[in-house]
């Protein structure tokens, strides 16, 4: 069954991503054109449902590429004191990456995602069970 979407975590911050899209995300060591891959997504939502079980989305691996290194909007910063002469103007522009995820892989063999949760709380009742003995 095909993912619709993922959530999964780049630099500190949380996205929404499917096969095909591009996203901006703050800068990213690496060439235009490397291929990487992203392990651990947080939520996986397919047609028949969501897969939230951690030992499940750790199988999950998105692969993305660089597309392009940019630059962000120039935000301009002005302190003022009044009476004082004091004045300070500085600018900023962040400095972002532009990724194209290709595919999302690693679910293929979890089936529906009742059936994932299934074997999950299975998996989870013989961890257990080996931690009592």
């Amino acid at each position: 069954m095909a993912i619709d979407y993922a959530i999964v975590t780049i630099g500190g911050k949380q996205h929404r991503v499917s096969e095909g899209t591009e996203l901006l995300v703050d800068r990213l060591e690496g060439d235009v054109g490397k291929t990487f891959s992203l392990r651990g997504a947080q939520l996986v939502v397919k047609k028949d449902g969501v897969i939230t079980d951690p030992h499940l989305l750790a199988q999950v691996e998105i692969k993305a590429s660089i597309v392009e290194h940019l630059k962000g909007d120039k935000i301009i910063v002005f302190k003022y004191k009044p009476k004082k002469g004091y004045k300070r103007k500085i600018g900023h522009r962040q400095k972002h990456t532009l990724l194209k995820v290709e595919k999302i892989a690693g679910t293929e063999g979890l089936g529906t995602a009742e059936e994932a949760e299934e074997v999950a709380e299975v998996s989870k009742v013989r961890e257990l069970e080996e931690a009592e003995s």
